[in-house]
Order: C-alpha cells, then structure tokens, then sequence
C-alpha cells in the first residue's frame, strides 16, 4: 500500500536541511573513526546516539540524549496468514474481532476491558517518560467513555492533493471511512468476515462468492449492496491511476450481482493473494460515482475517478467516521470527520477526528511536543530523544514494510547509460553501502538492515539470503575488474572513460527516513569516486519524475505492504512505467525467469507452496537487483498518555481509530 502520489511544488537539487545536518554529523563520524563504530556497544539491543558518538571518538559538541535506551524488539508472526474458508459468520458483538469466537474476540479487541492489567504493556520499561509497550494484542483496564473532544492525527506520507480512491495516493483517510470486503487481522494477517458475513470458493479455486452483511448502511442511510462491491471491484481493476490495479489480473469477467446481498467473482485461474489483498480494498458507493465512471472523463475516454469533485462532495462510506469537511489548500492540508453513530463494529468513542497532513519530520515532532496531535507515525528511534521528556506511550510493532533504491534502467539524460546495466557494478555497489552505518546512525538499531528485497512477511521471507557486508576494498576491486577506474582527481570512469555520475531522487514525504539514507550512501559512493546528486522534492513531482520524464536514476523510497503478495506491478516486465501507468517497474528492470516466477506466484493459493517460489524469486532480485536493498524497519508509534484503546496494526498504523478513549 504505497502511498507513493498540494499545493505548489517545490523541487530541490540537494538534500532538505535536516539532511544536511545529518550529513555533517556524519561526515565527522566517519573521519574520526572508520572502524570504531563498528564496535558500537549495545544496550538489550539497541544503541543510543550518544554510544554512537562515543564509539566513533567524538566527546564534544554531542547532543544530549539518553545513553542507554529500552529493548524497542517486539514479536513478529511465524505462521503465515491463515487463508482457509470460514466455517462460521461473524455475528459477534461490535466490540468483538470479526470471525473469532466470544474469547479470542475478547482477548483481541483492546475495547475489551482488562480484568487483570493496570497499564497497556507487557514490560515495564520506559524510555525518558515514555511508556514502552511491545505486546501486539495490548489490553486495557477500565470501560471505554465517549467524549466529546476531537481526536487528531498528524502524518506526513499521505497526499491528500487528489482523494481518488483507487489511486491510493493517499491511505489513512480511506481507513477513517471506507470498510474492506474482508478484514485482515492486525497481527495475524488471517482474512477475516467483515463486510461480507461469509464467503464460499469452487473445488477449482477459482470462483469465490460473497454473502454481506444485511446491516451495514453508508453514511447518508442506504444500504450497501452487491451492486456497490462489484462497481469497487471493477474500478480498482480499470481505472488507468489505480494503484491496486494488480490485484485483479485475473478478474477478466466482471463480478456477477446474485441477488442485493450477494456477489459472485468468476476468476480466470486460481488465485494466491484473492482474499489477503483484493478482498481487502476499500468499498465504494456506486451511488457516489457511478454517473461520473460512466462519464469516461479520462484519457482516451477511460472511465476513471481521477478528477471527480472531491473538494464539492464528501466521501461517503460505511467506515467509523464520516467526511464532514475536505481542506487541501489548508496549512496543514486536513481532513475533517464526525462519528457515524451507526457504525457497525461499535461508534468511535470521540466526537470528532481531523488528520492534518504535515510533511517535514522535525514539523511531526514539534507538534506532538506542542500537543497538537494525539497520535505520531511513523517516528524512528533517534526521534524518541527528542521527545522522550514528555509523558506518553510508544508503541513498537511489527511492519509489513520494506526501503529500497529502485535503480533506472533507462534514464534518458545519463551520460553512462550501460554502467548500471552491468550486473557485476550493481553487486559491487550494493558492496559499497556501509548498511550497519546508517542502521546506528539514523535508526540506532532498530531495523534489519540485513534483509533484501521486498518480501517482508516473517513466513515468507528466504533466511538464506542477506546484503553483502560493507566492504568498501572489495568494491572497489569489483568495479576495477568489471573495468571501471578512478581517474588522477579519483573520479571513477565509465568504459567510454566518462564521469559515473548519479542522479537520486527521494520525497520530503515517506514512511520511513530513506532521505537520510540516501545522504549516507552519496558518502559511501563518494569513496568509490562517484557524486551522487539527491534531489529531494514534493509528491506531485515525484510522482512526475517517476512516472513521466525518468530522469533519474536512483529512487529512494519506502513500502508499506498489503497481507499477501502483491508487487507484481513492481518487478514484471509488463508493468515498466513506461507502458502503463498502472505499473510500478520504476526501472525498466526485465527478468525472463523472474517474470515466469511472478505468474506461478499469483496463481498459487497454497502459501506453504507459493513460500518456495517466493523464496527463488527473492534468489534473483538478491542477485540480478533491480534495487539496492535497504532493508526492513519496524514501526514505532506515539499515543499520548490519555489515550487508550490503541491497537497496533501492521496493515496501516492508524486503521482502528474507532477503538481509542480518553482518560482523565
């Protein structure tokens, strides 16, 4: 679930000034001791970024920041989801997780109240005066109370430019408002009833039908309906901008409306990600669009949702909040809700909900000590010093994500178009990045910088893999034998005996720090002769260079995924930016056995067999890479103290909003 896509754009040819900084600290790092900081110390496993400077023999000028932090490790699933046809609706109380029986709903729904726990953690640590709480199904003492304040949440990596909600340019807002077809759990990722009551699938595995619930109604009093499930269906699989458009490859027939209550989808093969990720899209009201679909107001005449009225008409779903007000051009550009009363998994306990957009990271942590904000993801370790003298809660959970720098193939304006189409240069690049540098640096431990690729399931991921060590000799030596030297001023030559020179693009909006990244790489590559131009830009813009004029060659990014797998569009050949605009293979990257793999692993519903082909498939982008592979973080999310009720989620942080109350 990308979020990657305001007002006016301003592009940048250089890093933002937090950047900077952060580039000078560690510029002075690494001149001071080399070596030294890989012997950094760690405390129950993680490092302070005063360790860090003591490591690497700076005592002056250090900030001042905690010099031992808590264990931040939290527990990750092993199982994979488990995707087998319900046996039973989910009729159970509001309160109750969807499809469990009466105890496990109650033990998984932190709206339960505990019976035994006085605080929503499994450990007493703390970190300064914040709380930490590591258990992914957290339990809470006392009942929930409604109040009558508004609930506000801050992020910075949702464009809400453009609400067409198929492109997903955005994803939180969607969560306050629309319901899936079916619920992932938010540990587990086992698919469960939510919209739907139930669902059947063929001996042949490849028609699946859908009974919904009789009870939902949308925000202005209809009911929902077949009709509505279908005509989301079709959008998400037509629409040129959608973002999900991969998902639904194989549903070349339209969906079939049995009756008001249910639907049928006839699939022209089986299907190994159907229900974890297909099933899990928003529903929309064909009331809403349906007259503006069929307009056909797209290019050429597709039928799109892209430029439908937003700003004049509200979202209207079946979600825990509904629209009341949309204010793009605000600062911060926000979004306003009110409680759905009637909102059938229980109402929120708040009155009301805005989720303002604030895009710089130093922004986010101003108004969270401002207490302009109720709610803080994502943050990384090192912000948690800034912020640690103020009471509140963080949580550590699991993340379904993944940092990458997809390299372009074919950038039109490079003056050495072939030195990145050498494999041999990519191996020796990828051996160039000091990984453990930046892992201390920028996120004190707390990510796997080890991992490759972008399976971050636990269950899936190939164990027998990981990113070369740093070691910058051995780079070089690979690059001097692929026979590419450094010139007298130490510039590295192409074989036509030009300049390597990179253009890296990033945004000032992600999920994760992959622009501090990005500045400690162009340090790495500096010793290996190449400069390293970062621009750091808007979204729009982004989205612009990605999508259109390709001139770049270096994207620094990050990930956040759906329940199964569903990068498709990101490796496939046929899904090069360059031939649709649903695709999302940045580079132009073309891998014959990848490809062949990729159409094996969308048909495989079996996950213990769909597992062995992931696990070869992870075999060539760790060798063939179509990116430098950065790693997988963990989530870090900030709750104020008052604040109960929080359920970490590892589909998107901020989805079970409808469950939170305040304390006095």
């Amino acid at each position: 679930m990308s979020t990657t896509d305001k007002q006016p754009i301003n592009a940048t040819c250089g890093p933002a000034e937090d950047d900077l900084a952060y580039l000078r600290e560690r510029v002075q790092m690494l001149q001071n001791a080399q070596l030294a900081r890989r012997r950094l110390l760690q405390v129950s496993g993680a490092v302070s970024l005063g360790a860090l400077l003591a490591a690497c023999g700076s005592t002056t000028s250090s900030p001042a920041v905690p010099t031992a932090t808590a264990n931040l490790a939290a527990p990750n699933p092993t199982a994979p989801p488990n995707v087998s046809v319900p046996t039973s609706a989910a009729t159970s109380a509001a309160t109750s997780a969807p499809g469990a029986t009466t105890a496990a709903a109650s033990a998984a729904s932190p709206t339960q109240a505990a019976s035994s726990a006085t605080t929503p953690q499994t450990a007493n640590q703390t970190i300064g005066k914040l709380t930490l709480i590591t258990d992914p199904r957290p339990t809470y003492a006392g009942t929930p109370t409604d109040s009558p304040d508004t609930l506000t949440i801050i992020r910075g990596n949702d464009d809400i430019s453009d609400l067409n909600p198929t492109a997903l340019n955005s994803y939180s807002p969607y969560t306050f408002v629309y319901d899936p077809l079916v619920w992932i759990d938010e540990y587990t990722l086992d698919p469960k009833p939510w919209l739907a009551e139930k669902w059947d699938v063929t001996a042949d595995g490849k028609t699946y039908t859908f009974s919904l619930r009789k009870d939902i109604k949308w925000h202005d009093g209809t009911p929902l309906t077949a009709d509505d499930v279908a005509f989301s269906m079709i959008t998400y699989r037509d629409d040129p901008d959608s973002g999900v458009a991969r998902f639904f490859v194989l549903m070349k027939k339209d969906p079939v409306v049995v009756d008001a209550n249910t639907v049928r989808f006839e699939l022209d093969d089986k299907s190994g990600d159907w229900i974890l990720n297909a099933c899990n899209q928003f529903i929309l009201q064909k009331k809403q669009f349906g007259a503006y679909w069929d307009s056909a107001k797209g290019a050429k005449g597709a039928k799109t949702l892209k430029g439908y009225d937003y700003a004049g008409s509200n979202l209207i779903g079946t979600g825990a909040w509904k629209q009341v007000k949309y204010d793009p051009g605000a600062a911060p550009p926000n979004i306003q809700y009110e409680v759905n009363t009637n909102y059938f998994q229980g109402k929120p306990h708040y009155a009301k909900l805005i989720f303002k957009n604030v895009d710089q990271s130093s922004a986010q942590l101003t108004s969270w000590l401002n207490n302009e904000t109720d709610l803080l993801w994502p943050v990384t370790a090192n912000d948690l010093d800034q912020v640690s003298k103020q009471d509140g809660l963080v949580y550590s959970a699991y993340a379904l994500a993944f940092m990458s720098a997809w390299i372009n193939f074919q950038n039109p304006k490079s003056d050495t178009p072939d030195f990145l189409k050498d494999k041999q240069v990519r191996q020796a690049l990828s051996t160039g990045i000091d990984r453990k540098g930046y892992a201390q640096a920028i996120f004190k431990g707390f990510v796997d910088e080890t991992k490759i690729g972008s399976i971050a399931f636990p269950w899936a991921y190939n164990t027998k893999l990981k990113n070369p060590d740093y070691d910058q000799a051995k780079a070089q030596s690979m690059l001097e034998a692929g026979g590419y030297k450094k010139d007298s001023s130490g510039k590295l030559l192409d074989k036509s005996g030009k300049p390597v020179k990179f253009v890296a693009i990033t945004s000032t909006s992600q999920s994760y720090p992959v622009a501090k990244i990005a500045v400690s790489i162009q340090e790495d590559y500096k010793k290996l002769g190449i400069e390293m131009d970062i621009q750091t830009v808007e979204p729009a813009a982004l989205k612009a260079r990605w999508q259109t004029s390709l001139d770049y060659d270096l994207f620094f990014t990050s990930r956040i995924l759906f329940a199964g797998f569903s990068d498709l569009n990101y490796y496939g050949s046929d899904w090069d930016v360059r031939k649709t605009k649903q695709g999302r293979n940045f580079g132009g990257w073309k891998n014959e056995q990848a490809d062949t793999l990729l159409q094996q692993i969308i048909r495989e519903p079996d996950l213990t067999k769909q597992k062995d082909l992931l696990g070869k498939f992870q075999e060539i982008i760790a060798d063939d890479m179509p990116a430098f592979w950065l790693g997988f973080p963990r989530d870090l999310i900030l709750v104020k103290k008052n604040i109960q009720g929080y359920q970490p989620n590892a589909m998107w942080q901020y989805w079970d909003t409808w469950k939170l109350w305040k304390t006095k």
